[in-house]
């Protein structure tokens, strides 16, 4: 169940216009990173 909220979080995240390009990039590398982990 976890693992479905975090990927609701990241999905809102990235559709925030506040959140910069880069940052965004920054946040789904990390989010991808514990993907693979």
């Amino acid at each position: 169940m976890q693992n479905l909220t975090q990927d609701r979080d990241v999905l809102r995240l990235s559709s925030t216009t506040k959140i910069s390009p880069i940052e965004n990039m920054i946040r789904w590398g990390i989010f991808i990173g514990y993907r693979l982990l």
